[in-house]
């Protein structure tokens, strides 16, 4: 009877254990929207493929490495485009980079815009994803994704669409919780004297010390102002601690 109890007692041990293990591995709905890992065997391997189209950089990552490109990458770009593109400038073909260095694969675009009067780039954006490979657990997941609008701020001008508006339909992207609150207090935060702003980075969102502690997905987004007090950046990073 003694060593029944015994077996019984050791069983919900072990039950109550393998529960807890469960819920330090899992991964809230918010975060699963911006995560993506499959199995996988082996590492990238070594290439480099440099000055590529838009379309190329795509097909090389689906076709070559079987990578799935987010929703955050593929919704971002026409928005990239409503953002940067004027009257005043004229829209130059992106250019690609696909580099991969064994156990890291890198995806990287460029979009550049030129004024049509003196030819100079007043804006800009890049647009970066990353997928890591774990040889031990053997799979590869989407490590990080880095959005960028550049407005070049030495003449205190915006050369860009309505940035507030950009950077909210891009925050949604990320799938932030209680968004609609976020965007308020930081149009409050931007919404002041030149003088209160200038070289401030200001932030929506930025929980990458918690993540990396909790082993979650964080979100940096904001926007950067020169010393001037002109707006320099508008910056939206996703990053994947949950294999860490």
């Amino acid at each position: 009877m003694n060593r029944k109890i015994a077996l019984l007692i050791l069983a919900c041990v072990f039950s109550v254990a393998g529960c807890k293990k469960e819920e330090q591995v899992s991964i809230n709905k918010a975060d699963q929207a911006v995560s993506w890992q499959k199995k996988q065997e082996k590492s990238f391997g070594k290439f480099d493929y440099l000055d590529i189209s838009e379309k190329e950089a795509q097909k090389i990552m689906k076709e070559k490495f079987a990578i799935s490109l987010p929703e955050l990458y593929t919704s971002a770009l026409p928005i990239l485009t409503e953002t940067l593109q004027t009257q005043e400038n004229v829209k130059e073909e992106p250019v690609y980079t696909v580099v991969a260095t064994g156990n890291t694969l890198v995806m990287n675009g460029t979009y550049s815009y030129k004024n049509k009067q003196d030819g100079k780039y007043y804006s800009y954006a890049t647009i970066e994803m990353t997928y890591e490979f774990d040889a031990q657990k053997q799979i590869t997941w989407l490590s990080s994704q880095d959005i960028m609008i550049f407005n070049y701020p030495e003449q205190g001008k915006v050369y860009l669409n309505d940035p507030m508006e950009a950077l909210e339909k891009l925050a949604v992207l990320t799938k932030i919780e209680d968004l609609d609150e976020k965007i308020t207090t930081f149009k409050k935060n931007i919404d002041q004297p030149t003088d209160e702003i200038k070289g401030k980075k200001l932030k929506l969102e930025n929980t990458l010390k918690q993540a990396e502690k909790d082993h979650t997905v964080a979100r940096n987004i904001g926007m950067d102002f020169s010393e001037n007090g002109t707006l320099s950046l508008i910056r939206i990073f996703v990053k994947d601690y949950t294999q860490k």
